[in-house]
């Protein structure tokens, strides 16, 4: 929605938002690709591919990097990293590939004796190799590559190489090409190659990320207006190359509301995810992880702002979405049942928050074990909506499972076990169970004593409670 509540459902809308005084950007539509130092003039000295670039206009710009599969910011931050590599080769004249891949599966038994075969290329322990996160990204230098029996989940980047095939060659997202590359007639039935563009494939990926990891940089030193201008340039550069229905725009557009809610400026965030939301929604339609991780952007704005009637419809949707493109056991899946559960709760929906914890309690433990810190941590939470909703043998029950892994993680000297000690002292105290109340609160006292020493305000206040539940003057703790 637009600052003067008008709902942003066409394009027009989209460009008065961003022209609005209150969003503070203002659209600037080139008819050439714009370069950092001088969006409309052409630098001196550059070559007739250099020129040719800068004529690139919206209408006819090559394809750019696919969110379809892949969407997450490693899978960004990967392929930037790939492209550094190849504007590196292409500087040297070196020939050769970069693969950004998530996973290399092979259909061979044994390893090819060809020295130029893929599989035995990238098996080479003198591979330069990156690994961000789930995603290796390889510098493969030679002339000639022979794929076998291969799948490749990712992209392939080809400079200047001969590229054949021996075998069923699986690429799942994209391939792209300098001018130089040779390519046997067998693979181009299974690949749809990419022309690569010096400044649409590299300078304005890296400027982009280059713009994110500024502002990143300057949210870590709290200068949140600094932070925020890189992120509106990393929008206006996005719109003045791609126009604005573009999955560079919508990323941009994100960045600047998740940049928004660090600065505690909810309702600018709202307004840029919904901007986002409606362009990744006309690519990509409603199905899509994207989607879901925007409607859950929306979700934890409105939780911010206590709206949380509209927090539960947002992240609502965001786990509709999980469950049809992700395994039930996925962890995107119980993330978005913790999101919910945190909502239900905070709007005072007990029973519908401990549906959902429980949900998120089940996948997590199949992925983590049943003795990590989240598991205990889950426990706890579910605990604490068994107490809001009065069910304090239940939650009792919770508690004292979160305990009892805490003790295995951390000990017995820790601030956490004396906080859950204290948590269950307040249970029973709720129930009537004075004695029992006493005796978790002494436990709490100790351990208190033995992290902090006892003369540390939580060890005085430990003390000063189980004086007076001695004395029976603390109705009030239990409440």
């Amino acid at each position: 929605m637009c600052s003067n509540k008008d709902d942003i459902e066409t394009d027009q809308h989209v460009e008065k938002a961003v022209k609005s005084d209150q969003l503070q950007i203002i659209a600037y539509f080139q008819p050439r690709y714009p370069t950092k130092e001088n969006r409309t003039e052409q630098k001196e000295g550059q070559t007739d591919d250099k020129k040719e670039e800068m004529l690139v206009t919206k209408e006819n710009i090559p394809e750019t990097l696919d969110f379809k599969r892949h969407w997450s910011v490693d899978w960004i931050k990967s392929n930037v990293k790939a492209v550094k590599m190849v504007m590196e080769m292409i500087n040297k004249g070196e020939q050769g590939l970069v693969v950004v891949a998530k996973s290399i599966d092979s259909n061979l038994n044994i390893l090819s004796d060809n020295v130029n075969s893929f599989i035995m290329l990238v098996s080479n322990n003198k591979v330069e190799k990156t690994k961000i996160e789930e995603y290796l990204v390889y510098m493969i230098k030679t002339k000639l590559v022979v794929f076998d029996e291969v799948s490749i989940d990712g992209n392939v980047y080809s400079i200047d190489c001969e590229m054949q095939s021996k075998g069923n060659v699986t690429i799942t997202t994209q391939v792209f090409v300098t001018k130089n590359v040779i390519i046997d007639q067998k693979l181009r039935q299974s690949i749809s190659p990419i022309e690569w563009n010096n400044k649409i494939h590299h300078d304005i990926l890296v400027e982009l990320q280059d713009l994110q990891d500024k502002a990143e940089q300057y949210f870590d030193k709290i200068n949140f207006r600094a932070a925020i201008g890189c992120l509106k340039e990393e929008v206006q550069l996005a719109i003045d190359t791609f126009g604005l229905n573009h999955p560079y725009v919508a990323n941009a557009y994100n960045n600047l509301g998740a940049g928004c809610v660090k600065n505690e400026r909810n309702n600018d965030a709202i307004q840029y995810h919904k901007i986002s939301l409606k362009i990744v929604l006309s690519i990509f339609g409603e199905n899509h992880p994207w989607i879901a991780n925007l409607y859950n952007y929306l979700g934890i704005s409105y939780d911010n702002l206590a709206q949380f009637e509209n927090a539960i419809t947002y992240h609502k949707k965001a786990l509709d979405i999980r469950l049809k493109v992700f395994n039930s056991s996925d962890n995107w899946i119980a993330y978005s049942y913790g999101q919910l559960g945190f909502a239900y709760g905070r709007k005072g929906y007990y029973q519908d928050q401990f549906e959902c914890y429980e949900r998120e309690l089940k996948i997590k433990t199949y992925i983590l074990g049943d003795t990590h810190s989240e598991i205990a941590e889950l426990y706890r939470e579910i605990g604490f909506a068994c107490k809001n909703n009065e069910q304090y043998d239940s939650a009792i029950k919770y508690f004292e499972d979160s305990l009892k892994i805490y003790k295995k993680i951390l000990g017995k000297a820790s601030a956490t076990i004396a906080g859950m000690n204290f948590t269950l002292g307040q249970t029973f105290g709720k129930k009537g169970d004075i004695q029992t109340a006493r005796k978790y609160c002494e436990e709490a006292w100790k351990t208190y004593n033995i992290a902090f020493g006892g003369w540390d305000t939580a060890t005085n206040h430990m003390k000063t409670t189980i004086q007076d539940l001695d004395k029976h003057t603390v109705n009030s703790f239990f409440e």
